[in-house]
């Protein structure tokens, strides 16, 4: 059944109410030169332009030239080319051709800077951690037994950190109980005391502000650091950091650890501050350890289960992106 060509003022609608589905590809063959610019005309008349141009400006650099500077009408048109390949398009060679030649000859080389005369670097003071020593005397308290005045961090950045350290206490408590290392009395003491601990700390998480999210999506995106390549079997479409601001759910996989976590973020949605993901429900998300990468998908009701049936520990999600982390699918 053939789709109804849509006038002017359909499609007009279509793009108010988002409803124009986006292209993909019919056939395994490389595509002709009017169903290019057929598809390059639905980018044209319903893409985001930010996205376009961000998904150039990262192709560029992984051709190792820096075209951010650029942010006209023709970095849509290429980052369009860039998307339709993403997608599964299959473009001709002169056409890709085209598309390396304007990353190169817009390539903004960096500037040489004069070289100075090495300066003696200074000892690096060695602040003491106070909340682990906080964290150990509460510890030593709940063995014996006796009352213990919490010196509670404050700093919010610390905080993170603290239920960092109780989650690894937790894990280590829970290994040396498997391996009688600890008895039941003093493994119970004190993994009541860290969860209530931890609780505490989750609960100060909540109030604090979030960030508001840019109007300038490509500003917000240009230094988070990922892994874009296309080498993975589980990889069919690329979904960049530009895609996931102001969305409610993301998976993210790292390669090198061998997590699979889930974000879950407030109401204003995710954004990013540098490279790390922001304005996320730390109650909600989490990750766990898994390595079994060919049953990794991009559909979110596939990945909802799969997470629902690793059988591991919960952790806490680290949201600092970097080169080996990968973004699976979002909502």
């Amino acid at each position: 059944m053939t789709t109804k060509p849509k006038n002017k003022n359909s499609k007009i609608i279509d793009s108010l109410l988002g409803t124009a589905k986006e292209p993909s590809p019919r056939h395994d063959n490389t595509l002709t030169q009017i169903e290019l610019i057929n598809v390059l005309n639905w980018y044209r008349a319903y893409g985001d332009d930010d996205k376009l141009t961000y998904y150039l400006h990262v192709y560029a650099s992984n051709m190792d030239c820096e075209v951010t500077h650029l942010h006209d009408s023709s970095c849509t048109t290429y980052g369009a080319l860039v998307r339709a390949m993403g997608q599964g398009f299959n473009l001709r060679t002169e056409d890709i051709k085209k598309l390396k030649s304007f990353c190169t000859d817009n390539h903004k080389a960096s500037t040489i800077l004069t070289t100075k005369q090495p300066t003696k670097e200074k000892p690096k003071k060695i602040k003491y951690l106070e909340y682990v020593e906080d964290i150990e005397h509460g510890l030593d308290a709940a063995i014996t037994g006796n009352d213990y005045i919490h010196n509670y961090e404050k700093s919010k950045t610390n905080i993170k950190k603290c239920i960092e350290y109780i989650d690894n206490l937790i894990l280590s408590l829970e290994v040396d109980y498997k391996d009688k290392a600890l008895s039941k009395d003093s493994y119970s003491a004190q993994t009541t005391y860290l969860v209530s601990l931890r609780t505490y700390y989750s609960a100060m998480t909540k109030s604090k502000s979030t960030h508001r999210i840019s109007s300038n999506k490509t500003s917000i995106v240009k230094s988070v650091k990922f892994d874009n390549s296309s080498k993975h079997k589980f990889i069919s479409k690329p979904v960049y950091p530009i895609d996931i601001i102001g969305k409610k759910k993301l998976y993210a996989y790292d390669m090198k650890k061998g997590k699979l976590s889930v974000f879950i973020s407030v109401a204003e949605g995710f954004t990013f501050s540098g490279t790390t993901l922001k304005n996320i429900n730390d109650d909600k998300s989490s990750s766990k350890s898994f390595k079994k990468t060919e049953q990794l998908s991009q559909q979110i009701s596939e990945l909802n289960n799969l997470y629902k049936d690793i059988n591991r520990k919960e952790l806490a999600s680290v949201t600092r992106f970097n080169e080996d982390t990968i973004l699976l699918a979002y909502s």
